[in-house]
């Protein structure tokens, strides 16, 4: 018989890794991490966490709920979690220039 968390992770998995996982996917990482946790699934937990650490995917509100899960489980795992998780977010994101809007024209080359 499933318990409720294989019930939960077997309607969040597609929204997450399935769907848009930056889109509304992303709001519900938190949560089926922590159900892979209880229920011992630690490889998939981490690969939710890597769809969190995607760009655009994870505002530390959400990071900060699935590190908390991982707290539940085993602190110490969480404490180094979190410091990895702190050095990808405070690494500088490249910023790509976008490109000219139709019509327009591209200045930089001009000059």
């Amino acid at each position: 018989m499933s318990s409720w968390r294989d019930k939960a992770i077997e309607l969040l998995e597609p929204s997450v890794f399935d769907g848009d996982p930056l889109g509304a996917g992303a709001d519900y990482v938190p949560d089926l991490i922590e159900c892979y946790l209880q229920t011992g699934r630690t490889a998939r937990a981490a690969e939710a966490m890597n769809v969190l650490l995607r760009p655009g995917a994870g505002t530390r509100a959400r990071v900060w709920r699935a590190v908390e899960a991982y707290r539940r489980i085993d602190p110490f795992a969480a404490d180094r979690l979190w410091e990895r998780i702190r050095d990808v977010m405070a690494a500088p994101v490249v910023q790509l220039p976008l490109p000219p809007a139709p019509g327009e024209v591209e200045t930089a080359a001009a000059d």
